[in-house]
């Protein structure tokens, strides 16, 4: 599945990037799964997470009703 969203937050700002990551040799850190209403729930959701201040967040949808 190539639907992906990539969050950040710089100096407070929230970055939403339609897309996953690039591909480079980058370490992944571990995964939370979250139950979202929608994509604009699971943004706000991962803003709040400590690692989008210092990494990014990659969001991708795994089962759709």
């Amino acid at each position: 599945m190539s639907a992906a969203t990539t969050v950040r937050v710089r100096a407070g700002e929230l970055l939403v990037t339609d897309g996953p990551l690039a591909e480079t040799k980058e370490l992944i850190v571990g995964y939370d799964v979250l139950e979202c209403a929608d994509l604009d729930e699971a943004v706000e959701v991962a803003r709040a997470h400590p690692m989008a201040r210092i990494g990014r967040l990659e969001l991708r949808p795994f089962w759709t009703p």
